[in-house]
């Protein structure tokens, strides 16, 4: 019974000692695959980042150009007088502007409305310190609310109703319209600028390797995802064949 005893002992020893470096082996290969495909993403993710700023240093180049031959332009003296016109119209609609609001901010009505709204904002901030939920804090926003809302109304309706508004807004709109001929005529030169030209086939270029860096990058990762669950299932696997051996029960 002894012998047999020490038989049995001898044997499970055996069989551990047999198991442990077959497990010890596949943890290796498992660490060294999963090794190997980090450094594959790793570069893949390198790549998009050189790729995405190929693709940002030449649109910048392209907006150097686009600046140049709109400076250009603007130097013939026709553009010249388009630019100085719409920047006296502009000034000039401000200049009416701030003379409509300066009338109606003296008028009494307006004047009341600013009162309620500051100190409807008093008692809300002294309200904010003890209880903000309080019916009179809430009666305070409302009428911070509506008022600064009257106050608005008050204003465009005063520019609205001002001719002189109308004219100066009528001669900023006509300059603008003015100014987006220049835009298509800058278009139109780029396009028949060799450096533009050479930066837009750069550029097609570039997008086309960035995109190939996502789609190679979204590769490695799911490839290192795939490995991660399979090496997950080969370890519960291993893991439920070695508490169930009953070769000595």
């Amino acid at each position: 019974m002894t012998i047999r005893r020490t038989f049995i002992v001898s044997f499970a020893t055996l069989c551990s000692l047999l198991v442990v470096p077959t497990f010890a082996q596949t943890s290796n290969s498992s660490s060294s695959s999963m090794s190997n495909q980090n450094s594959a993403t790793a570069l893949a993710g390198k790549a998009v980042g050189k790729a995405q700023a190929d693709v940002n240093r030449i649109q910048a180049d392209m907006l150097k150009i686009h600046a140049r031959i709109r400076a250009q332009i603007l130097n013939k003296p026709e553009w010249g007088a388009v630019v100085n016109a719409k920047k006296q119209a502009e000034q000039n609609l401000d200049t009416v502007k701030r003379s409509i609001l300066s009338t109606v901010r003296n008028k009494d009505d307006y004047k009341n409305l600013v009162k309620d709204r500051e100190q409807a904002r008093q008692t809300m901030t002294e309200a904010s310190a003890s209880d903000p939920n309080s019916p009179e804090a809430q009666k305070a926003a409302d009428t911070f609310v509506k008022a600064g809302f009257a106050i608005k109304q008050m204003e465009l309706a005063a520019l609205k109703d001002d001719p002189k508004y109308d004219e100066a807004n009528k001669q900023v709109e006509a300059a603008d319209a003015k100014m987006k001929e220049l835009d298509a005529q800058v278009d139109q030169t780029q396009k028949d600028d060799p450096e533009y030209q050479t930066a837009e086939k750069q550029l097609e270029t570039a997008k086309t390797a960035l995109a190939t860096a996502r789609t190679q990058l979204a590769q490695a990762s799911q490839q290192e995802r795939t490995q991660r669950e399979a090496q997950a299932k080969s370890r519960q696997q291993q893991q439920g064949g070695g508490g169930g051996s009953g070769l000595f029960r």
